[in-house]
């Protein structure tokens, strides 16, 4: 209210161009023309009172051309903010009196305003919702309250606030509460609970509005008009109910009463209840039963033998009300013993103390039960021994007896037996007390060889029992057993062992290792708890002999002996060049590239005469090279490791579980192989990284020190037809630098790669699809058979991924520094028969 509004109106286009008018609260106001070239324009400049509230002012846009020559209006509607035009009023106001428990009722309520004003309420200085009873003009707004003493002296206030008003606040109205409340009393317990011969005072207070009077009542009967209640030494007849009474003014509506117990107490009488019971019975219950007053008791329970506290900690301890309940859950000699039930109230008893106990005794029966015994007794021979064997038995023993399993008991010239009753000690709970027990005192005169055995001792209480010893002559250890010798590397070893009996002895251990040349790597001696080694900082490709061997005070016990070779550099370094690139299903592959090498041979054996070509004097020293740490005929093949002396054979690929067939171990990685296998030849078909799955390569590898090789092939006495079935390749390579790759070092071939076109077979013209893999040969010459027929291995170059497969072909006998097939055993086949009774080579 009170703000200069500007309208503004206008038509584009048109002609001539629109007319414009202004009406506003329904009469024709001329506005201002701002009509322009292509524009009809108008504005309205007014000064806004309430008047123009829920008022519109219209522009009309006439013109000629338009249907009846109106062309459209627009309009505006005001909402003009004004304040209230009445104060705020509220009712009740000022102070007034309420008796406390009143439901009163505040209206509020402001006329007039836009918007209407908005009613908030608080009372004692927090912010209350009151119901909104606001209609057309006026704001209203109700708050109930039930009043308590709370609200004495207390406000409740009721503010208008309105956005049209000054600072936004139209005006603020309160009420001031005078309550009128009944006393309330206040005892320092609702209760009294004393012990007889005590004085006894109490203090009753009491506030109100008026300010109340206070008297005190034993039942109905007056007793004091002031607030002191005070009983000089007490007794049992004073307990009683005592009633404070408080009025303010002079009406029974502002009266209040309160009233107390006064309870003489004393401390409880304790009773237990204990029933003897037996060794091993099941949730053995201990009552202890209180009675006093108050009820309300507090329980300790102990455990003691003679004047030892045993235990006063308990898992199973359950009061409730007068009833304590001690369980055993199972029960064994240590829970033997005097129980002491301690209960308490807080208030003395009749001997003037406040803890109150009760004692009883349980009584365990049981099995006897030896207490310092051992498992075995070692003596010397020809010597005196005395045996002291001491045991407790409740009930008493009835009988006593030494017995020897297996045999009589020596005659009493050489063995006497005596049992007494002593004291001995034992452990309850990890305590130490003192008991009646029995001693068995066995004396042999001379301890022979003929006393040595299994003795028992049988006691009998009602319940049997018995417990074996064992006497035996003090003697040198038994020999170690199981000698094993595992996790064989190129530097280390461990070595394990079962312990033999000591014979009465602390032993020790002593582990050699030397070489076999007589040399001692390892020389030590270990404690009895040790029964494995890893012996360490071995030289690789070497044997050792391992002796194992116990000592103690009596001597030493016989050797147990143990030969191995560790892992050598040559095979462990093919381990990891194999393992990266290969497939688990690869040993398979191996296997029947394997057989089909064999049945090749067999098959050449049988038709053709022999007939072997060199190229050098030097065949015989390059084919039967030999280390001194692998003899099964693999160490040279790049694509085998020995399976080792513990491996056991493995059946071949197309021999199902005939035993004896194949002696070495694949070591690939786990890869899924693809193999056709046929009797003349066997196709792996894997491709190398990239390669077209057509392509198939034939590649021979091996890897090692600069050596000497030659090929020795055996080629049919006939000459060789294009039906040949066979293919022999003549291959002469000296001085080979060793290669850590595995395959730059192929004395035949190296992959064509996935590129290399298809290259046409000896003795077949351009036919495509007949050989896919390329010499790699320049200094020497290849002499190949021509035939259809190939043994083809897929091989991927330096490089491949863990998919790439290998072929791998097995040969034992001599070991061979370039893997090739050399005739030994003078049968012509271009074969050796193998020198360690195993089955012939496939």
């Amino acid at each position: 209210m009170g703000t200069t509004v500007t309208l503004e109106c206008q038509v584009e286009g048109g002609n001539p161009l629109a007319t414009l008018t202004w009406q506003c609260q329904g009469s024709t106001i001329v506005g201002r023309n701002l009509t322009y070239r292509t524009t009809a324009a108008s504005s309205l400049m007014l000064n806004m009172d309430k008047t123009f509230h829920k008022q519109r002012c219209v522009c009309t846009a006439g013109h000629q051309a338009s249907p009846e020559g109106l062309f459209g209006t627009k309009s505006v509607r005001f909402n003009i903010l004004y304040p209230p035009t009445g104060n705020i009023v509220m009712w009740p106001f000022g102070t007034y009196s309420f008796q406390a428990g009143t439901i009163v009722t505040l209206n509020c309520w402001v006329e007039g305003g836009n918007p209407l004003a908005t009613l908030t309420w608080q009372c004692k200085g927090s912010t209350v919702v009151g119901q909104n009873l606001t209609y057309r003009t006026k704001s209203h707004s109700r708050l109930e309250l039930k009043v308590d003493k709370t609200y004495h002296q207390q406000k409740c206030l009721c503010t208008a606030r309105q956005q049209a008003s000054p600072n936004g606040w139209v005006g603020t109205v309160s009420v001031q509460f005078n309550i009128l409340y009944k006393p309330i009393i206040t005892l320092d317990s609702s209760t009294a609970y004393i012990n007889e011969s005590v004085d006894f005072r109490r203090i009753c207070k009491a506030e109100g509005n008026p300010s109340p009077s206070v008297a005190w009542y034993r039942g109905t009967t007056f007793k004091k008009s002031n607030g002191i209640l005070s009983i000089p030494r007490i007794d049992r007849t004073d307990a009683a109910s005592y009633v404070c009474t408080a009025t303010a003014g002079f009406t029974e509506n502002l009266q209040s009463t309160e009233r107390f117990m006064l309870v003489v107490q004393y401390g409880p009488d304790v009773n237990l209840i204990i029933t003897n019971t037996t060794e091993n019975a099941t949730n053995v219950r201990l009552f202890c039963i209180a009675s006093g007053v108050p009820s309300q008791y507090t329980y300790r329970w102990k455990h003691m033998l003679g004047s030892t506290v045993i235990r006063d900690m308990f898992d199973q301890v359950t009061s409730l009300g007068s009833v304590s309940t001690l369980t055993i859950p199972r029960v064994t000699y240590e829970d033997m013993g005097t129980y002491v039930c301690e209960a308490s109230n807080g208030y003395r008893g009749r001997d003037g103390q406040i803890a109150q106990t009760r004692q009883d005794f349980l009584y365990v029966k049981g099995r006897p039960q030896a207490i310092s015994v051992h498992n075995t007794y070692v003596t010397d021979k020809g010597t005196s021994l005395d045996i002291n064997i001491t045991y407790i038995s409740f009930p008493e023993a009835l009988n006593t007896s030494i017995l020897r399993g297996g045999s009589t008991l020596p005659p009493k010239g050489e063995l006497s037996v005596t049992v007494s009753s002593v004291p001995v000690t034992v452990l309850f709970f990890n305590k130490n007390v003192s008991i009646d027990g029995y001693i068995v005192q066995l004396h042999f005169s001379t301890f022979e060889t003929r006393h040595q055995g299994r003795y028992q001792l049988y006691v009998w209480n009602e319940y049997t029992y018995y417990y074996d010893f064992e006497i035996i002559i003090s003697d040198k250890p038994d020999h170690p057993t199981g000698l094993l010798i595992d996790q064989i590397t190129e530097s280390s070893a461990v070595v394990s062992w079962t312990p033999g009996e000591d014979n009465g002895n602390i032993q020790t251990f002593t582990l050699t290792c030397q070489e076999n040349n007589g040399e001692f790597h390892t020389n030590i001696t270990l404690n009895h708890s040790i029964s494995s080694f890893t012996v360490e900082n071995l030289d690789l490709s070497t044997e050792y002999d391992v002796t194992v061997f116990a000592s103690n005070a009596m001597g030493t016990s016989e050797p147990i002996t143990s030969t191995f070779s560790t892992i050598s550099a040559e095979a462990d370094g093919w381990n990891a060049a194999i393992i990266g690139g290969a497939a688990s299903s690869a040993s398979a592959t191996i296997l029947i590239a394997c057989v089909i090498v064999v049945l090749i041979r067999r098959r050449k054996k049988s038709s053709e005469p022999k007939h072997t070509e060199t190229e050098s004097d030097d065949t015989n020293v390059a084919c039967t090279a030999r280390s001194n740490y692998d003899n099964d005929g693999l160490k040279d093949n790049i694509l085998y490791e020995s399976a080792g002396p513990y491996s056991p054979q493995q059946p071949g690929p197309s021999t199902g579980n005939r035993s004896g067939d194949v002696y070495a171990v694949v070591n690939k990685s786990k890869a899924k192989a693809n193999v056709a296998e046929t009797k003349l030849y066997a196709e792996v078909n894997k491709p190398k990284k990239g390669a077209q799955e057509s392509a198939m390569y034939a590649e021979v590898q091996k890897t090692g020190k600069a050596q000497k090789v030659e090929i020795v092939v055996h080629s049919p006495a006939k000459e060789v037809t294009k039906s040949s079935e066979y293919a022999e390749v003549k291959k002469k390579k000296r001085g080979i630098a060793a290669k850590n790759d595995g395959l730059k070092d192929n004395v035949l071939y190296e992959s064509a790669g996935p590129y290399y076109p298809q290259q046409p077979g000896p003795s077949t013209g351009n036919q495509s699809g007949d050989v896919f893999a390329v010499v790699n040969k320049s200094k020497a010459k290849a002499n190949v058979a021509e035939t259809k027929l190939y043994a083809e291995v897929i091989k991927p170059k330096k490089g491949a991924q863990e998919s790439a497969m290998y072929a791998e072909v097995q040969k034992t006998g001599k070991a061979q520094k370039d893997g090739a097939v050399t005739d030994h055993d003078g049968n012509g086949d271009g074969t050796d028969k193998q020198r360690d009774g195993r089955q012939e080579d496939i």
